[in-house]
């Protein structure tokens, strides 16, 4: 995976990639040529915990909540926002809450 950091949505960028194999010594580039992503991925799950966002698509700049469910608490921020085509580079995790004393 290879993120371009700060760049806006639709951003085109070329990435060059020289690569020297040990069995031949005359090195090979590689070119791509990318759109930074405006959307960002929603295929993944938080155990124990919901993502809220406002629509099924997240567009770079929309900002989602992740809530844990009853029992248990956010390791991390609970408000994020899209950008980059990623939500967030850790994900957040819901922890057991701790048992509280009467």
């Amino acid at each position: 995976t290879l993120y371009l950091k700060d760049q806006d949505p639709g951003t085109k960028v070329t990435v060059s990639l020289t690569v020297k194999l040990a069995n031949n010594p005359t090195p090979t580039v590689v070119t791509w040529d990318l759109v930074v992503a405006d959307t960002c991925s929603t295929e993944f799950v938080i155990k124990d915990g919901v993502l809220t966002a406002p629509s099924t698509t997240i567009k770079a700049g929309i900002k989602v909540t992740v809530t844990c469910n009853t029992g248990f608490q956010v390791s991390g921020s609970t408000l994020y926002t899209c950008k980059n085509g990623k939500i967030w580079d850790v994900a957040p995790t819901c922890l057991p809450l701790e048992p509280q004393c009467p």
